[in-house]
């Protein structure tokens, strides 16, 4: 090994010490250690865990992260891909011919009782995150500043964004309401592609936003006019995020045998003793 002669002690006159080079070269002391310490205390410039995980563009729509699938998801089976928007696209006409003149008596009813416009329309969250316009029939008055609200902003707002002791609530919407005769106008939501006839229900982005990352799975597939929560705990009085587990198990048991047992339970489901609030 080589020595550096910088690192051997010297005699006197310049030569190297033999003991000192015998023992060899000399080792530099190691630095002292200093036990680490640990705080507790979150730095002031560490961001929030909201904005780590914000998944919301800046034109509205969300991010639907990769890998939020359930396992056996069949959200991308050749049923999901094409066969279900053909389905939808078939049992939406007939559904319109058939739900019409119900929806011109209580588009007359609105009209009357509330003035126009008779539609409300409401940003929800859809496919992949996109926001789209979902329309119903108003079912309330103008409040006081002359805002034309279908929304409640109490405790109960979370539920099922319906509420049958708003003051705002009209007779003809609380019977409107009740049948689930208000959401007919989304029949034309199915038609132009924004929704499907069964599927999760479009939600609000003010509810998306604090979604976790498994709750994303629902817009994987089109929302619905129906679906596995409204045949299951409609008017329940249970939390509407309490209940994104249907929606994410939907996406497991997806098929045209599925949908057509999702729809013949619907009926019952809306004319049955719960209500529809």
């Amino acid at each position: 090994m080589c020595t550096s002669m910088t690192d051997i002690d010297r005699t006197p006159d310049g030569s190297p010490d033999p003991a000192e080079r015998r023992r060899g070269p000399r080792r530099l002391p190691r630095p002292e250690r200093r036990p680490v310490e640990l705080s507790s205390e979150v730095p002031a410039n560490r961001p929030s865990i909201h904005a780590v995980n914000d998944l919301q563009r800046s034109d509205g729509s969300f991010v639907v992260p990769a890998g939020v699938a359930p396992p056996m998801s069949r959200h991308d089976s050749f049923y999901a891909r094409y066969g279900k928007r053909a389905f939808d696209l078939v049992l939406a006409s007939a559904a319109l011919v058939v739900a019409l003149p119900v929806l011109g008596l209580a588009a007359i009813a609105v009209r009357l009782t509330m003035g126009s416009p008779v539609l409300f329309r409401q940003e929800r969250i859809g496919l992949d995150g996109r926001p789209i316009t979902v329309f119903k029939l108003r079912t309330m008055k103008p409040d006081r500043r002359g805002r034309r609200s279908n929304q409640f902003d109490g405790d109960d707002r979370r539920r099922t964004h319906k509420t049958a002791e708003h003051p705002l609530l009209t007779p003809v919407g609380r019977f409107l309401r009740k049948y689930s005769i208000d959401e007919l106008p989304q029949i034309f939501n199915v038609l132009n592609g924004d929704m499907g006839i069964v599927g999760p229900r479009p939600e609000l982005a003010s509810v998306v936003e604090n979604y976790e990352p498994w709750e994303y799975a629902r817009m994987l597939v089109r929302p619905g006019l129906t679906g596995l929560w409204q045949i299951t705990a409609r008017g329940d009085g249970g939390l509407m995020h309490e209940r994104v587990d249907l929606d994410v198990a939907y996406l497991t048991q997806m098929s045209l045998l599925t949908d057509l047992r999702i729809i013949a339970r619907t009926p019952g489901a809306m004319l049955g003793d719960h209500k529809g609030y």
